[in-house]
C-alpha cells in the first residue's frame, strides 16, 4: 500500500477556504482588539490588571479556535483519508480476495460523514474495503452491492468541514444532522440504528426519525432494512461449501469431538438489561454458566481467544470449546435478531436463546436449531420480567435438561442438522431471504447520487 502526501492539490482548494475563513476571522478580530486598547486608556489605571487578564483570555480562545480551524482544515476532507490511497488492498472484498480501491472521484462516487463522535458502520460493512479512517464500498447505479458503477466512501470520524462535500450525513447517537442555510449538502440525511425501539426510547419514535431523510433499522417493515443473516452470510456459505467437497464426511458431525466441548453455558453479555445479569446468575446455581462479558463477568478470556483480533473473533474462539453458547437479546422485538444467535450457531454449539418472537425467519431450519429459554423458563428475562414461586424449581430443572440433553446424541444431531446441508433450500426460505437480503447502504447511496444529479432536488 502506497500513501500519497497528507494534503494533494485536490484536496488544496478546500483547505484553502478554510484558511481564508480564519485569516479574515483574525483581521477582524485584531480590528477589534486596536479598538479596546484605544477605548480603554480613557479607563482609569486602576483597572489595568484586570483589562489585560481579560484580553490575555480572549487571545487564548480565539488561538484555540484558530488552531482547531486549521487542523479542521487540513485533517477533515475526503482527500486526506481516501482520494489519496492508491492500490489499498482488503481481506474484506467479497470474493476473498484483495481489491483495488479506486482513487475517490468527487463527480462520480459518494460520500458518507458522520455526525459526532462518528460512525461504527465499517465494522459490520462485510463487503467493505478499509482505508485509515473509514471504509469505501462499490455499488451499482441499481443499489446493489458490489456494483461497478460507483463507490461510497464512508469517514468513520466526525469533521465539520466535510459537511461542505458530503452527500450523506449519517447518524448514530448523536446531534440530528442539517443543511446549512442556502445549501444543499448533504444530499441525504440518514438515521442508522442497529438497537431495539425498547433501548433506544428517544431515538425510536416516529416524531425523531421523521427529522431525518430516510432511516435505516432492522425493522422489515421499513424500504431500508439490515439483517445480522446477510452479514454473515460467507460463513454460512463456507458451510455448505464444505459440505459438498469430494472427500467431505457425509456425516458432517463427530459426536466425540462435540463431547469434549466444556460441559457448561458461555454468554457475553455487555449490559445487563433484561435482568440477564439476574438469570445468569440464577441457572448458574443450578448448571455450569461462564461469562466472559461486562456483566456477571465471572471469567477471563482464554488466552489463545485473547491474540485474535477483533471482539467476535475472539467471541467465536470462546464459543467453540463449549456445548452451549447463550445468546439474550436486548429486548424481545419483532425482527430484532443481532449477531449473537448466529455467533453461538457458527461456532457448533447450541445456542439457548432469548429474544425477538419471529426468529424462526432468521435461522438455518427454523426454531429447530436453538433452545428457547422463553418457552422452559417463561417471564424470567425482560425488563417486564415477572418473578414466579416456582421459579427455582423451574431453574433446576432447566438445569437437568441441558445435562440430560448433552449426553442425548439424537437430540443433539437434530439441533445441529442444519450444519450437514448441502444445498441452501434445506434451510428454509424464511431464513434465506435473510441471508440474501442485501445490505441497504448501496442503495441509499445510489439514491443520494441520483439527488446529486438533480442539483439536490427531490426526485
Amino acid at each position: 500500500m502506497r500513501m500519497h502526501t497528507f494534503l494533494s492539490l485536490s484536496a488544496f482548494p478546500f483547505f484553502a477556504v478554510d484558511v481564508c475563513i480564519t485569516a479574515v476571522f483574525f483581521f477582524f478580530f485584531v480590528c477589534f482588539l486596536l479598538l479596546f486598547e484605544s477605548s480603554a486608556e480613557i479607563i482609569e489605571l486602576g483597572h489595568m490588571h484586570t483589562r489585560s487578564r481579560h484580553r490575555r483570555g480572549i487571545v487564548f480562545l480565539f488561538c484555540t479556535i484558530a488552531i482547531f480551524s486549521l487542523w479542521n482544515a487540513s485533517g477533515g476532507d475526503v482527500d486526506s483519508f481516501a482520494a489519496n490511497v492508491e492500490g489499498v488492498l482488503s481481506p474484506q472484498s467479497s470474493d476473498g480476495h484483495p481489491r483495488h480501491v479506486r482513487t475517490f472521484n468527487g463527480v462520480n462516487d459518494v460520500l458518507v460523514v458522520p455526525t459526532r463522535p462518528g460512525t461504527y458502520l465499517c465494522e459490520y460493512m462485510s463487503n467493505a474495503s478499509l482505508l485509515p479512517q473509514g471504509c469505501v464500498q462499490s455499488c451499482g447505479n441499481d443499489g446493489q452491492e458490489n456494483g461497478k458503477d460507483f463507490d461510497c466512501y464512508v469517514h468513520s470520524r466526525h469533521r465539520v468541514a466535510e459537511f461542505r462535500r458530503a452527500d450523506i450525513a449519517i447518524n448514530h447517537n448523536g446531534p440530528v444532522p442539517s443543511r446549512p442555510f442556502g445549501q444543499r449538502r448533504p444530499h441525504l440525511t440518514l438515521f442508522y440504528t442497529g438497537e431495539s425501539n425498547h433501548t433506544d426510547k428517544k431515538r425510536s419514535t416516529e416524531a425523531y426519525q421523521r427529522l431525518y431523510d430516510v432511516v435505516i433499522s432492522f425493522h422489515h417493515h421499513r424500504p431500508y432494512y439490515f439483517t445480522w443473516a446477510h452479514r454473515q452470510q460467507q460463513q454460512f456459505l463456507k458451510i455448505l461449501h464444505g459440505n459438498n467437497q469430494p472427500l467431505a464426511n457425509k456425516d458432517a458431525f463427530d459426536w466425540e469431538k462435540w463431547q469434549q466441548r466444556h460441559s457448561a453455558v458461555a454468554v457475553f453479555v455487555s449490559r445487563c438489561k433484561a435482568r440477564r445479569a439476574e438469570f445468569i446468575r440464577r441457572l448458574s446455581e443450578h448448571y455450569p454458566v461462564h461469562s466472559f462479558g461486562a456483566c456477571a463477568r465471572n471469567r477471563a478470556i482464554p488466552s489463545e481467544c485473547a491474540r485474535r483480533t477483533g471482539r467476535y473473533s475472539q467471541k467465536l474462539c470462546v464459543f467453540q470449546n463449549y456445548k452451549y453458547a447463550m445468546a439474550l437479546e436486548n429486548s424481545n422485538e419483532t425482527d430484532y435478531v443481532t449477531e449473537k444467535v448466529y455467533h453461538a450457531l457458527l461456532s457448533g454449539a447450541i445456542p439457548l436463546y432469548w429474544g425477538a418472537p419471529n426468529v424462526e425467519d432468521f435461522l438455518p431450519s427454523g426454531r429447530g436449531s436453538i433452545v428457547e429459554l422463553e418457552r422452559l423458563l417463561p417471564g424470567q428475562l425482560g425488563d417486564d420480567a415477572r418473578a414466579t414461586a416456582n421459579a427455582k424449581d423451574a431453574f433446576h430443572g432447566f438445569g437437568e435438561k441441558l445435562r440430560r440433553l448433552e449426553e442425548d446424541e439424537a437430540s443433539v444431531r437434530r439441533l445441529l442438522r442444519w450444519r450437514r446441508a448441502k444445498r441452501a433450500a434445506e434451510w428454509g426460505n424464511s431464513f434465506l431471504g435473510n441471508l440474501y437480503h442485501p445490505d441497504p447502504f448501496c442503495a441509499v447511496c445510489a439514491e443520494a447520487r441520483l439527488k446529486r444529479s438533480k442539483g439536490g432536488k427531490e426526485k
